[in-house]
């Protein structure tokens, strides 16, 4: 990612930075559904999601914004962070969204685990982009 995206993103709904004793701990980046540009992955995401539905509607009939990437220092895994991150979001975003949506690479099992169980999001579907494999992953926000 490089400044003009980070820029943008900040733009749209903002990115959320976790310090501890002046420290970077970590970071989580939230966007509109509709940001332009953004990469093939996200639009493969966003062709799953107008097909399912969560806590029984369609989620095309949600009002939804994307999560991540979220990023956390090596130092501060393990220790709380991500949850009082993920708090942060869930408080900020409730009045104007119902979902937030995220995917997670295949590849990536912890971070799945630290999102699902850790968080209690829920694993919705998988999903292809090119020949990687993706979990579509969503998050009330109230």
């Amino acid at each position: 990612m490089n400044e003009v995206q980070l820029a943008t993103i900040n733009r749209g709904i903002g990115i959320w930075v976790a310090e501890q004793e002046n420290q970077l701990a970590g970071f989580v980046c939230l966007m509109p559904a509709d940001a332009q540009p953004r990469p093939p992955v996200v639009d493969a995401m966003l062709a799953t999601l107008a097909t399912q539905s969560f806590a029984g509607r369609p989620l095309r009939e949600q009002r939804v914004f994307l999560y991540g990437p979220v990023c956390l220092a090596a130092a501060w895994r393990g220790k709380g962070v991500l949850k009082r991150l993920y708090a942060a979001v869930k408080a900020h975003t409730r009045d104007d969204y119902d979902l937030g949506a995220l995917f997670i690479d295949d590849d990536n099992p912890h971070s799945l685990a630290a999102h699902v169980q850790g968080l209690g999001m829920t694993a919705l579907a998988p999903f292809h982009c090119g020949q990687k494999g993706y979990q579509l992953v969503v998050f009330a926000t109230r």
